[in-house]
C-alpha cells in the first residue's frame, strides 16, 4: 500500500474505527454524469482492518454497500454544499463522505442504528439540529493509543499546543480526549494550512484555530481561543452575523475585499481600523449533520489602499497634464483629491508667493534689478482651495504672512524634533513633526512647513485646527495631518504653495501612508514647476512678439526719418554731377552718390518690409506678368554678361495677373547673381489652369542643406561663396512677405554646389483678393513702372560694382588731372605713384569704393595693393614682403578671419601685422576679433586720420617686432651652440665617471686579491699551528707562540691594507656622489663593543689601555640609523687615535657613547665641521667621543685635518700608516647622516674626536642584532679570550653616579665571538634573523665547485674546503665551470659554487646568466655565491639580480664562506628562492 502523506493521528483515528473505512484520491474520478453508479468502481486507496468485514456481507448486501457509496462519493464531489449529499444509507451501514483537503476523500461507515423507514425521514427532515461530537463507544476502540497520537500531531505547531493545554472541559465541547474522530481529522487538517482558518462548533460556536489567524486577531490572542464567535469579533458582529447563521444552515459564503471595522488597539489609533478580507464561511458536517462551520480569511486591507491611492495619483496626473497656468492646476488638483475622500479627509492648498529684501551689498554697490538675496525673507501664502473645510474658518484664513529669518536655522530645528514616540516605523525616511514652537492649536505651522523644503511635516494633535471641518468618508473626526510645502526641492529654490491634508482616522500614519503622501507631494512639485515653466514660456512668447512688434515700428519709423536727409543728399549730389568740375571732385561725388543710393535702397527695402508686416499693401491692378518679367530683366543683362556668366529669359504670354506692380519680385534675380559665379541664369513665367510660375535657376553655389529652413529668416545669412558679402539678410524674407500679400508661395529647391532654384506661384483671377484691395478698373500694366524701373536701375548699379570685384588688383598708375565726366578709378589713381622701398600695405575689401578710399588715403606714404577678397590678397602675401595688411572680415571666397588664421599660421607671416576692419562695433565684436589674432580692430564709419594713425603704428610696431625677433634668432643661435657645446662636455665627463668606476673596481678588485691569498694562508699556517701544538716540546713552544705572533701580525697588517681599499672605495664613491645610507634598528652600545673589540690584539701588543664608557640610558638603547657608517667613522676616529697615542709616555684611549637633547654652539678650543643640512634642533642626538693622550693639534693642524690627503704632520702619518682619507671620508658619511664632527684639542695634551647625528630611539628587535654582526675577526676576539691580560675596560655610568666596572675580558662581555659591524660579506643575510656559525649545523658532505682565475687563492680556498670536510674542486674561468656543469653526457654532483667576478674567457657574471638560462623551469636552482673585490653597493645589487644566491667580498674568513654554503644550501632545499 501506497504510503500516505497524512498526520499519523488520522491514519490513526481511521484504524481504530470498529466499522469499514477507506481512503480515495479525487484525481482518480473519472465519471459519466448520465451514469454515474455504472461508471464508478470503488478502488480505495487506503482501507482499515475492518473493511474485510464487507468481503463477509451477502452478496446482494456488499453489491448494495457498494452502490451506495459509489453514488454518494458522487455527490459528495459534486454537491459538497448539499447537506444530504455527504450521507447515505447502504445496505446494513450508513456512510458519510468527508472532503480532506483537495487531494483526499474519506468515507466512514457504521451501522444502521435508524431501522424504520420513518425513522431515517426523520433523521433526515432534521439537519440544523446541532450533533455531539463527544466519540460513541463505537469509536473507543485503542483510546489510549489514539489520544497520544492526536495530542503528538497537536504539540506540533504552536496553536496545537495552545489547544492541548486549553480547559476545555468547560466548554460545550468536552474533554478533548472524547472529541470525535471527524472532528479531531478537521483540527489537524486546518493547523497545516498556511491561511487564517478557524473552525467554530458547539454552542455560540466555539473558536478553534490554526498559527496564522492570530493576525487577524490583532491583541486579542490567544484570549480569542474557545471563546464563542460573539466575543471574539463583538466589533464586526453586526455585519458578519447574518453570513455565519446561513453558513451553520448549509449554504457556503463567500466575500471579497469585506470593509470591517477592526479593534486591533494599534498606537496612534483610537477608533476601530479599516480592514478589508476576503472571507468564506463553509459549514462542517459529520454523518449528515453540521457540526460547525469552516472559516478562512485572508487580509487584503494593503492591496486596496495600494489601489485606492493609486487611482488618486492617476486620476490628479491626467487631470492637471493639460494646465498651463497655475489657476488651472490648482483647480485640477483640488478635483482629483476630492475623489479619495477616504484617505484624504480635508485638504488645505495654499499658494506662496517669496518676497526678499532689495537692500544694497555689504559692499556698497545697489542689487541689480531681480538680483535678490539667495533665500527669500517672508513668503505670502493665499488660499487657493480647500476640501472639507467650512468657509471663514478660523484656522483656513485667505491671506498668512510668514517671516522666515534664516531658513537654516529653522531648518536645523525642524529636523532635530522628527517623530519619536509615536513614530514605530523608523525603517522608513522620516516625516518632520512641527517643533514645539509651532503647536498653537489655532493656527497651522506654515514656518516649519517652508524650511522643510518638501519634506513631510506630521501635525499631532490638530486641536482646535479642525473644529468644524466636514467629516467626509468617515463618522470619526481626523486628530492629525500631514503638510508639505510643493515646488520646493533644491535648497536654491523657493517653495511654489502649501498643501495640508487631513489622515485617515482608520488608519495608522505608516510607511505605505507616508509613501503615498510624498508620492503626492512629488507628483505635485513636477506639475506645479511645469505649469510655471509653460506659463514663462508663454509670457516669453508674449515679450518676443512685443518687442518684435515694437521693432517693426521702430524701422519703419527710422526709414521714414532716414528718407528726408538722403534726399538731401541725393538732390545737391546729381545737380553738382550735371556741372563741369574737376575729376577729382567727380571721382569723390561719384563715390558718394553710389553709397548714398545704396543708402537709399536699404531704407526702401526696410520701409516695405514693415509695411508688409503691419497689413499696409497698395491696391491690386491687373499686369501682363510675362512682359513685365522680361522688361525688368532686361535691366540686368549687361551686368550679368559682363561677368561671363550666360543669361536666358523665357517669359509665355497668359492671362493677366492681379498684383503691385511697385511690390513685384526684384530680389530673386539680384540674388542669382550674386551667387553665381559662373555658368548660366535662367528666368522663365509659365501659366497653369490656376496659377502663373515665375521661376529663376541658377548654377551657382547653391544652399547647404541644414541651411534650406532658415534662409526666409530675417536678418539670417548663409554663409557661401558669393561676388560680395554686402547685404542685410531681409531680401528673401521680404519677397516671401510681398508673395504671401499676393496671395501666392515661394518655393525653393537647391542642390549645394551645384546651384538653386526660386519658384513664385501666383493665383490667377480675383477670387483670393479682398473687394478693398482691387482695382478692377484700372488700365492693364504691361511695361516697368517708373518707380520699379528705378529701382531696378540701382539694382544693377550695384550688380555692376560686384563685376568689378571680380578683377584682380590694380596697379596705380599716372592720369592727368584734367576735367572729366568719367567714374573711373583711374581718377583715384592718379593721385599717388609708386616709390621705392617704401612699406608695403595690403588693403582688403570687396567693396570697390572702400578699397579706393583707403588706397588714396594711404598712397601718399606707402606702398599699397588692393585685393576683393582673402585668398587674392593671401596668394600676394606669400609671394612677396609685406609691411601691414587692412582686411574686412564680411567678404567672399576667403572672409577675414580665414585669412587672419592662414597669416598666423604660417611662419614666415606669423608677426606680420593684421588690423580687421568691421561694420560690427562693440566691445563684444572687437575681442572676438583680438582673440582671433588681429593687432587691431577699426569700426566703419572711421576718420581718415585716424586710419593713418594706426596704419603708421602698427608698421612702426611691426618693424620693431621684426627686428627683435632677428636678434632672439640670433640669440637662440648661440644657444643652441652653447647647449650642444655642454652636452659634449657632459658626455665627456660621464665618459671619465665611467672610466674611474672601472679603474677603482679594477683596483680594488686588484688590492684584495693578494689581500685574500695572505689571510688564508695566514689561516691556514696559524690551524696547522694549533694542530701541531701537542705534539711540541715544551722547548719548541716559545718558538711556536713567536710563531703565532707572526701570524697575528699579518692578520693585522692585512686588516690595514684592506681598511685602505675601503677608504679608497668609499672616497670614489663620495667624488661620484654613490655614497647612499641605508637606515636599520640597531643596538648602538653594542655595536661600538664590537668596534672597539677589534683592536684588543693592537692595543695590547702597543701597551695602549683601550677603556669604553656608556652614559646614562645608553646600554641596551636601540636606535634607528645606518649601523656600518656609523661604526666605520668611529673605526676610523680609533684608528687616528692609535696611530697618535703608540709612541706616547701616557697611552690611554677613551671611547665615550652618550645622549644629547640639545646641541649647543662649539667650545672655545673645539673646531666644529658641519655639513649644510644639520639642524641644531632639540631632539635625540648621539654623541660618539674618542679621546687619547696623544700629542694634541694646533689650530692650524685642524683646519686642514679634513681635507682630502691632508695630514696633520706628513712625514709621522706616512711613517704610521696614514693616507690622509680617514677624516675625509668620516666628514661626508657624518655630513650624509645630517650631523656634524667636533674636534677639542690642545698642544701636548691629547685631542677628543667627537661625531653627534641625529637619531630615532626604537624598541628591542628581537633577533635583529645578528642581521648585521658578523664574524669577520673572529680570531682577534679568540686570541683576545686567551689571553691572561685585560684589553678593553668597559665603564656603564648609571645615572649621575659614575660608577666604572671592573676590568674584564672580552668573553666575560660577550657569549658570542666579536663581530665586526662592516661586513664583508655583504649579501642578503644581513637582513635575516641567521644563527651563529656555532649553532648552525651544516653538512659538510657537499661538493663545492671554486672557480677562481688566481691559482693561489684557488688552490688555498679548495684547501681551507677540504680541511672543513668539504668535497672541493676547481675551474679556471667560466667557461671551463660552464663545461662541468652543463656537460650533456656525464652529469654533475656539484652542490654549490663559489665563482670569482672578474675572470679571463668568460668573466663570473656572464656564466652565472648562462647558467640560470640553461636551468628548467619549476626545478630546484643551482646555488651560486659571488666572490669578488668589488665592494660597491651597485656591484652587489648587479650579482644579485643576475641570479647570484650570495656575495662575499673579498678579503674574508673561511668561517664566512663556511656559513654562505651552509645557508644556501638550506635555502635550496626548502625551496626558498
Amino acid at each position: 500500500m501506497t504510503a500516505l502523506k497524512l498526520p499519523d493521528g488520522v491514519v490513526a483515528l481511521l484504524n481504530a474505527y470498529v466499522h469499514p473505512a477507506l481512503l480515495l484520491l479525487r484525481k482518480q474520478f473519472a465519471l459519466d454524469a448520465e451514469n454515474l453508479a455504472e461508471s464508478l468502481l470503488l478502488k480505495p486507496y487506503w482501507n482499515n482492518h475492518a473493511f474485510l468485514d464487507i468481503e463477509r456481507l451477502p452478496a446482494h448486501e456488499r453489491e448494495e454497500w457498494l452502490r451506495g457509496c459509489a453514488q454518494l462519493v458522487v455527490r459528495a464531489v459534486y454537491s459538497s454544499t448539499d447537506p444530504d449529499a455527504c450521507t447515505a444509507i447502504c445496505g446494513p451501514y450508513t456512510a458519510v463522505a468527508t472532503l480532506l483537503g483537495s487531494d483526499y476523500l474519506v468515507v466512514t461507515t457504521s451501522r444502521t442504528a435508524v431501522t424504520s423507514t420513518s425513522d431515517t425521514q426523520a433523521l433526515r427532515e432534521d439537519p440544523n439540529v446541532a450533533l455531539s461530537i463527544v466519540a460513541p463507544s463505537i469509536f473507543r476502540r485503542n483510546r489510549t493509543n489514539i489520544d497520544a497520537l492526536f495530542r503528538r500531531d497537536l504539540a506540533r505547531t504552536t496553536a496545537g499546543q495552545r489547544i492541548i493545554a486549553y480547559p476545555w472541559h468547560t466548554t460545550s465541547l468536552g474533554s478533548l480526549d472524547d472529541w470525535l474522530p471527524e472532528f479531531k481529522c478537521c483540527v489537524l487538517g486546518i493547523l497545516d494550512m498556511p491561511e487564517c482558518v478557524c473552525v467554530w462548533v458547539g454552542e455560540g460556536p466555539i473558536a478553534v484555530y490554526n498559527d496564522s489567524y492570530p493576525k487577524l486577531l490583532g491583541n486579542k490572542h490567544p484570549h480569542a481561543l474557545g471563546k464563542s464567535f460573539r466575543e471574539v469579533h463583538s466589533e464586526i458582529w453586526q455585519e458578519v452575523e447574518d453570513d455565519v447563521k446561513q453558513a451553520i444552515t448549509g449554504h457556503s459564503i463567500h466575500r471579497k475585499n469585506q470593509l470591517l471595522f477592526v479593534n486591533r488597539s494599534t498606537p496612534g489609533i483610537a477608533v476601530p481600523e479599516e480592514c478589508y478580507y476576503n472571507r468564506s464561511y463553509i459549514p462542517w458536517r459529520s454523518n449528515g449533520r453540521i457540526l460547525g462551520t469552516v472559516s478562512q480569511s485572508t487580509e487584503t486591507t494593503a492591496d486596496v489602499l495600494v489601489r485606492r491611492r493609486l487611482n488618486t495619483l492617476e486620476d490628479m496626473q491626467l487631470r492637471t497634464v493639460s494646465t498651463s497656468t497655475v489657476p488651472e492646476f490648482y483647480a485640477a488638483t483640488l478635483d482629483a483629491l476630492e475623489v479619495n475622500a477616504l484617505d484624504l479627509p480635508f485638504v488645505l492648498v495654499y499658494s506662496a508667493k517669496p518676497e526678499y529684501n532689495k537692500k544694497k551689498r555689504a559692499t556698497g554697490v545697489a542689487e541689480k534689478e531681480g538680483d535678490h538675496d539667495r533665500e527669500p525673507t517672508r513668503y505670502r501664502l493665499s488660499l487657493v482651495g480647500s476640501l472639507g473645510v467650512p468657509e471663514e474658518q478660523k484656522s483656513a484664513q485667505a491671506e498668512f504672512l510668514v517671516r522666515l529669518g534664516s531658513v537654516d536655522d529653522y531648518m536645523s530645528s525642524v529636523e532635530s524634533t522628527s517623530t519619536t514616540e509615536d513614530d514605530t516605523f523608523s525603517f522608513w525616511p522620516p516625516s518632520q513633526s512641527a517643533s514645539p514652537a509651532a503647536h498653537d492649536t489655532s493656527s497651522w505651522p506654515f514656518l516649519e512647513i517652508l524650511a522643510a523644503r518638501g519634506n513631510l511635516v506630521r501635525i499631532s494633535p490638530l486641536g482646535s485646527r479642525a473644529h468644524g471641518f466636514a467629516q467626509r468618508g468617515w463618522d470619526y473626526p481626523c486628530t492629525q495631518a500631514v503638510a508639505f510645502a510643493i515646488g520646493a526641492g533644491a535648497k536654491d529654490q523657493s517653495a511654489g504653495g502649501v498643501v495640508i491634508i487631513g489622515l485617515n482616522p482608520c488608519r495608522p500614519y505608516d510607511a505605505d501612508y507616508a509613501n503615498f503622501v510624498r508620492m503626492l507631494s512629488c507628483q505635485m512639485t513636477t506639475s506645479l514647476m511645469a505649469v510655471i515653466e509653460c506659463e514663462n514660456q508663454l509670457q516669453r512668447m508674449e515679450e518676443l512678439a512685443s518687442i518684435d512688434r515694437a521693432k517693426t515700428t521702430f524701422f519703419s519709423n527710422v526709414s521714414h526719418e532716414l528718407r528726408t536727409p538722403l534726399t538731401l543728399i541725393l538732390g545737391p549730389v546729381e545737380d553738382i554731377l550735371r556741372e563741369p568740375i574737376p575729376v577729382e571732385v567727380r571721382t569723390r561725388l561719384e563715390v558718394v552718390l553710389r553709397n548714398a543710393s545704396r543708402l537709399h535702397r536699404l531704407v526702401n527695402t526696410v520701409l516695405d518690409f514693415s509695411r508688409l508686416k503691419a497689413g499696409r499693401v497698395a491696391k491690386h491692378v491687373p499686369v501682363d506678368l510675362g512682359s513685365l518679367t522680361a522688361n525688368f530683366a532686361s535691366l540686368f543683362r549687361s551686368a550679368i554678361e559682363r561677368a561671363r556668366v550666360q543669361y536666358s529669359v523665357e517669359c509665355d504670354e497668359g492671362p493677366l495677373v492681379y498684383l503691385d506692380p511697385d511690390s513685384y519680385v526684384t530680389n530673386i534675380i539680384s540674388n542669382a547673381f550674386k551667387y553665381c559665379l559662373k555658368g548660366k541664369i535662367e528666368v522663365r513665367v509659365k501659366f497653369t489652369r490656376k496659377e502663373a510660375v515665375f521661376s529663376c535657376s541658377d548654377t551657382g553655389c547653391g544652399i547647404p542643406e541644414k541651411e534650406l529652413e532658415n534662409i526666409f529668416t530675417r536678418f539670417h545669412r548663409v554663409a557661401c561663396t558669393a561676388r560680395s558679402h554686402e547685404g542685410t539678410g531681409i531680401g528673401l524674407s521680404l519677397t516671401q512677405e510681398t508673395v504671401k500679400a499676393l496671395g501666392g508661395r515661394l518655393e525653393v529647391a537647391s542642390v549645394y554646389g551645384e546651384g538653386s532654384t526660386f519658384t513664385v506661384m501666383l493665383p490667377l483671377g480675383t477670387a483670393h483678393i479682398p473687394p478693398e484691395r482691387l482695382d478692377e478698373t484700372a488700365e492693364p500694366v504691361r511695361g516697368v513702372a517708373r518707380g520699379l524701373q528705378r529701382y531696378g536701375a540701382r539694382m544693377v548699379e550695384e550688380a555692376a560694382e560686384w563685376t568689378a570685384n571680380d578683377r584682380g588688383p590694380r596697379t596705380p598708375s599716372a592720369s592727368s588731372d584734367g576735367i572729366s565726366g568719367g567714374t573711373s578709378e583711374t581718377a583715384f589713381e592718379a593721385m599717388y605713384t609708386k616709390e621705392d622701398r617704401e612699406p608695403v600695405v595690403i588693403v582688403v575689401d570687396d567693396n570697390a569704393d572702400l578699397r579706393l578710399y583707403c588706397t588714396m588715403l594711404l598712397s601718399s606714404r606707402y606702398n599699397v595693393q588692393a585685393f576683393a577678397d582673402g585668398q587674392a590678397a593671401l596668394d600676394y602675401v606669400r609671394k612677396h614682403e609685406v609691411d601691414l595688411i587692412l582686411s574686412d572680415i564680411e567678404m567672399p571666397r576667403m572672409d577675414g578671419y580665414a585669412f587672419l588664421s592662414a597669416v598666423r599660421e604660417d611662419v614666415r607671416l606669423s608677426l606680420l601685422p593684421f588690423i580687421l576692419v568691421s561694420a560690427h562695433a562693440g566691445s563684444e565684436a572687437r575681442v572676438v576679433g583680438l582673440d582671433a589674432g588681429a593687432d587691431d580692430y577699426l569700426v566703419k564709419p572711421f576718420s581718415s586720420k585716424e586710419l593713418l594713425a594706426r596704419v603708421k603704428t602698427h608698421i612702426e610696431l611691426g618693424q620693431g617686432r621684426r627686428e627683435l625677433e632677428a636678434r632672439v634668432q640670433d640669440r637662440t643661435k648661440l644657444l643652441i651652440e652653447i647647449e650642444g657645446q655642454l652636452r659634449m662636455k657632459i658626455a665627456e665627463e660621464q665618459h671619465m665617471r665611467k672610466q674611474q668606476e672601472i679603474v677603482v673596481d679594477l683596483t680594488s678588485h686588484e688590492l684584495r686579491n693578494p689581500l685574500n691569498a695572505t689571510w688564508q694562508n695566514a689561516e691556514l699556517i696559524e690551524d696547522v699551528l694549533e694542530r701541531l701544538r701537542p705534539l711540541i716540546p715544551e722547548a719548541g713552544i716559545a718558538a711556536l707562540n713567536d710563531a703565532q705572533s707572526a701570524i697575528e701580525s699579518i692578520a693585522l697588517s692585512v686588516a690595514h691594507q684592506t681598511r685602505i681599499a675601503d677608504d679608497i672605495l668609499n672616497f670614489s664613491k663620495i667624488s661620484m656622489q654613490l655614497l647612499q645610507i641605508h637606515k636599520t634598528p640597531f643596538p648602538i652600545f653594542d655595536t661600538i663593543q664590537d668596534v672597539c673589540r677589534l683592536w684588543e690584539i693592537e692595543t695590547r701588543e702597543r701597551d695602549i689601555e683601550l677603556e669604553l664608557v656608556a652614559e646614562p640610558g645608553v646600554s641596551g638603547v636601540w636606535i634607528i640609523s645606518d649601523p656600518h657608517r656609523i661604526s666605520q667613522v668611529a673605526i676610523n676616529f680609533l684608528l687616528n687615535a692609535l696611530r697618535f697615542t703608540f709612541d706616547c709616555p701616557l697611552r690611554h684611549i677613551t671611547v665615550t657613547v652618550r645622549f644629547l637633547t640639545r646641541v649647543g654652539p662649539p667650545k672655545k678650543n673645539a673646531y666644529r665641521v658641519a655639513g649644510e643640512k644639520v639642524h641644531y634642533s632639540d631632539g635625540c642626538w648621539l654623541q660618539i667621543a674618542v679621546r687619547d693622550t696623544g700629542p694634541g693639534l694646533s689650530v692650524e693642524d685642524l683646519k686642514k685635518l679634513f681635507e682630502r690627503f691632508a695630514q696633520a704632520h706628513p712625514s709621522k702619518d706616512q711613517f704610521s700608516g696614514g693616507h690622509g682619507l680617514g677624516l675625509f671620508v668620516s666628514r661626508h658619511l657624518v655630513s650624509l647622516l645630517d650631523g656634524f664632527i667636533e674636534v677639542e684639542s690642545v698642544r701636548g695634551e691629547g685631542a677628543t674626536f667627537s661625531f653627534c647625528i641625529p637619531v630615532e630611539q626604537t624598541e628591542p628587535q628581537e633577533g635583529g642584532a645578528q642581521g648585521w654582526r658578523n664574524h669577520i675577526l673572529g680570531r682577534s676576539a679568540r686570541r683576545a679570550s686567551s689571553s691572561v691580560r685585560p684589553s678593553l675596560k668597559i665603564r656603564e655610568v648609571v645615572q649621575s653616579a659614575f660608577h666604572l666596572t671592573s676590568s674584564v675580558t672580552a668573553h666575560e662581555h660577550l657569549e658570542e665571538p666579536v663581530l665586526e659591524p662592516d661586513a664583508q660579506v655583504v649579501s642578503r643575510l644581513r637582513d635575516l634573523d641567521t644563527p651563529p656559525l656555532d649553532d648552525l649545523e651544516i653538512d659538510t658532505d657537499v661538493h663545492v665547485l671554486v672557480v677562481e682565475d688566481n691559482v693561489i687563492n684557488r688552490k688555498i680556498l679548495v684547501r681551507q674546503l677540504q680541511s672543513r670536510g668539504f668535497r672541493a674542486s676547481s675551474a679556471a674561468h667560466g667557461q671551463e665551470a660552464l663545461d662541468i656543469l652543463l656537460h650533456p653526457t656525464i652529469p654533475h654532483d656539484v652542490d654549490v659554487v663559489l665563482m670569482d667576478i672578474e675572470m679571463p674567457v668568460k668573466d663570473g657574471k656572464t656564466a652565472c646568466s648562462e647558467l640560470r638560462a640553461a636551468e628548467e623551469p619549476g626545478c630546484s636552482k643551482l646555488p651560486v655565491i659571488a666572490v669578488t673585490g668589488n665592494a660597491r653597493e651597485e656591484q652587489v645589487t648587479e650579482c644579485l639580480a643576475i641570479g647570484f644566491d650570495e656575495v662575499a667580498i673579498k678579503p674574508y674568513r673561511i668561517e664566512n664562506i663556511v656559513r654562505l654554503i651552509g645557508v644556501v644550501r638550506e635555502r635550496s632545499m626548502n625551496g626558498v628562492e
